[in-house]
Order: structure tokens, then sequence, then C-alpha cells
């Protein structure tokens, strides 16, 4: 079944939306986090930056089989008089946002594989901003 990048964007997107609180940042998804003012409590953004082939299977008749890096980034405001709190609430919600896209995982056309977590923090330390890496493997069609 052929799954279009586009398809595992707004697959992955509307898993996270579905969650309580969070919405998704009406702006390229790597401008998320620049600067202060592109950033909500619990806004999310998902970035598809590359997709790669891969040696498994190209056939023709299915497509392409591709394997494209997803970055989730989701925006945690800290408060100023709650900073320890706060921060294990934001590492909650960044495991929340994993199991929802892990489990159960899409079946049929997507498969997720976590990849890797990295978080960091704006010098004011208003927020905790969780970048989640995924391997995302699909099929394109090439027809």
């Amino acid at each position: 079944m052929a799954v279009s990048v586009k398809e595992v964007h707004r697959a992955i997107a509307g898993r996270i939306d579905a969650l309580t609180g969070y919405k998704e940042v009406r702006m390229l998804p790597q401008y998320f986090g620049r600067t202060q003012n592109t950033l909500a409590h619990l806004g999310f953004a998902v970035d598809i930056s590359n997709s790669n082939a891969t040696d498994e299977r190209q056939r023709r008749a299915v497509g392409a089989l591709i394997d494209s890096n997803v970055r989730v980034k989701i925006a945690y405001r800290i408060r100023p008089h709650d900073i320890v709190t706060d921060y294990g609430n934001a590492l909650d919600k960044e495991q929340e946002v994993i199991a929802a896209l892990m489990n159960p995982n899409y079946g049929k056309g997507i498969e997720l594989r976590l990849v890797s977590i990295a978080r960091n923090s704006p010098d004011s330390q208003e927020y905790l901003i969780s970048e989640i890496l995924f391997s995302c493997i699909h099929t394109i069609s090439i027809t």
C-alpha cells in the first residue's frame, strides 16, 4: 500500500492533535522554537526533513520503499517557581506523545521507529522543547 509523505505527516500530526491540550502550530516546522513568539504551551510541529530509499525492496507495481526522518517538536511552558515540577511534567508529556505515536502503530503502510530524543530550552527557561526523531518506513507510489 502506497503512503505519500504528506499522508505520513498528516497521520502523525493527527495522532498528536487528538491528545488533550496539544495544538499544531501554523508555521513551517523548521521555524518552530527559533523565537519566543513561535512557541505555545503544548504547541507542536511535525517535520519530515528527508526521505531515503531503502535497500529492502523496490517493486514497480507497489512503489518505492523509503525511510523518512520525522522530527516531532513539542513545547512545554515552564513556570518560574515550578521549574523542577514542570520539567518532570514536560518529560511526561513527551512520553505521552511517543506512546500515542508508537502504540498501536499505524498498521499497513506506515511503520514508525523511535530513533532519539533531544531536549533544549531557550535562555529564558520559559519552555522545554522536546525533539523526538522517528524513522518512518513507508512506500510511495512511483507510477
